[in-house]
């Protein structure tokens, strides 16, 4: 899971205490939970989106109304060079147009 790249980035620069925020969904409690367990007093994972009750459904009907379409399926996501994309959802997504990367630097 991400968490444990960011983990690794925060130590990395001196960061011990800190919030994760996660963006996992109301339809995903499972997920949410095993995450929330792994919470300590000094890091935190919080999920805004489990919180304010979104779900799949609402997600998609947000992308809808947008004035363009990313066009991507429910495997991909916006990131589809992501080294952080599991390996199959990776796989999936090769060979179908979806080559280009762009790295957001800030």
């Amino acid at each position: 899971m991400k968490s444990r790249v960011m983990n690794r980035y925060a130590a990395s620069i001196g960061l011990d205490v800190y919030d994760n925020f996660v963006g996992l969904r109301a339809d995903e409690p499972e997920r949410v939970h095993r995450l929330r367990d792994r919470s300590t007093q000094d890091k935190v994972f919080r999920c805004p989106l489990f919180d304010a009750g979104i779900t799949k459904a609402d997600v998609m009907g947000f992308w809808k109304v947008q004035s363009f379409d990313l066009q991507l399926q429910d495997h991909q996501g916006n990131c589809t060079a992501c080294f952080l994309k599991d390996q199959s959802d990776s796989r999936a997504c090769s060979g179908r147009g979806h080559g280009r990367a762009v790295v957001v630097r800030r």
